[in-house]
């Protein structure tokens, strides 16, 4: 999963590095969290920042206050989520990022008098933060869809997005064995963008990236290390 990532870069770097404009006030954030609104790079409008709130609104949402868990979008449920099932063909995102955080679980094994492990310890768990980014320290992008929600009475119109997940790397899976966000590498985000690929084709951009690009480090806290970079 990716529940919180670091988009804390200077402004021309992130320009210079997506080849966007940036038109609007914004101040990066070290700590993104779901909820926040956030710049993407969208298919429609390629060459500027759009801020949207990170969790997706669907447009078929009865009210804004939707609440399920969609600031994640499991690549393996693109096709047939109701969330994200119309987005894969019309609208998809980059996610510009610095790194992202997991935490990993270091609770201490507790065995029973007899030496078997106990299952429900009472011991709370422990766990460290890491910081994961690419090695040479460059910015990155997620793999991401958004949506556009409209307010049917008093036309509000809420944009937000969806990092998209993919199974972890082998530089990700002691940490958070499970899932990690698609880094897309650079020579496809623009693929990603275009409008020349099949639904499959696209899909097939979804895989995990390359471990051995990558780095990963414990941080004491989040707050304690306001610039991953």
């Amino acid at each position: 999963m990716c529940g919180r990532y670091s988009e804390t870069e200077d402004l021309e770097a992130i320009e210079e590095r997506f080849d966007v404009r940036i038109e609007e006030p914004y101040q990066p954030s070290y700590d993104a969290r779901p909820g926040d609104v956030l710049p993407v790079i969208t298919n429609t409008d390629p060459k500027h920042l759009t801020f949207m709130k990170w969790s997706i609104l669907p447009h078929w949402a009865p009210t804004r206050d939707f609440k399920y868990d969609t600031f994640n979008a499991k690549s393996e449920e693109l096709t047939w989520k109701p969330s994200f099932r119309s987005l894969i063909t019309t609208k998809r995102c980059l996610v510009p990022a610095s790194g992202f955080y997991e935490w990993k679980d270091v609770t201490p094994v507790e065995k029973d008098m007899f030496g078997q492990v106990i299952t429900k310890p009472k011991t709370k768990k422990q766990k460290e933060i890491y910081f994961i980014n690419l090695k040479d320290e460059n910015l990155l992008a997620f793999a991401g869809l958004w949506d556009e929600w409209v307010d049917t009475s008093s036309g509000e119109v809420v944009r937000s997005f969806t990092i998209i997940t993919t199974r972890a790397n082998e530089l990700v899976k002691p940490i958070h064995p499970e899932r990690m966000p698609v880094i897309l590498d650079r020579d496809i985000e623009k693929l990603w963008l275009s409008n020349d690929l099949s639904k499959q084709e696209l899909l097939d951009l979804l895989q995990p990236f390359d471990a051995a690009k990558m780095q990963a480090r414990p941080i004491p806290s989040i707050a304690a290390f306001p610039n991953p970079q």
